[in-house]
């Protein structure tokens, strides 16, 4: 999408400014922020605050880790069961059938190398297991 990050202009902006959401030079909201759900006096964290910001956000404590392998050798007993097993990986199972989110098959979780930490939660080790099932 070659439009991606650029200014809109030409048709893409007059089909823009035609959206009954486009007012004042921008979309707008039609649906207000409920009362008490933003604190105005409070401002919108920017991209360096996430990046370099306060506190370092780690855990107090160790995340409390189970291992799902028994419970899937039995089908839910509501036919839907989600397992989250690290990082933006999920095993979805419904109707009987299984579905495996965004699966982190190595040991760090980056795009590029030595970009970021080694992946720190044991449940990785289980893509072995689901390489082996999936045949990847």
């Amino acid at each position: 999408m070659k439009s991606l990050g650029q200014r809109a202009h030409g048709l893409r902006l007059e089909r823009m400014q035609a959206s009954p959401q486009w007012q004042d030079g921008g979309f707008r909201n039609v649906f207000p922020i409920a009362p008490g759900l933003r604190d105005s006096s409070v401002p919108f964290p920017g991209l360096t605050d996430f990046l370099f910001g306060g506190e370092r956000r780690v855990p107090s404590k160790p995340l409390p880790m189970l291992d799902p392998r028994e419970n899937w050798r039995h089908p839910p007993h509501s036919g839907l069961r989600a397992t989250w097993l690290g990082h933006s990986t999920v095993l979805i199972e419904i109707g009987g059938l299984r579905l495996l989110t965004d699966p982190v098959w190595g040991a760090r979780l980056r795009p590029c190398h030595g970009l970021a930490p080694n992946a720190s939660n044991p449940c990785r080790s289980l893509s072995r297991t689901f390489r082996r099932l999936m045949r990847f």
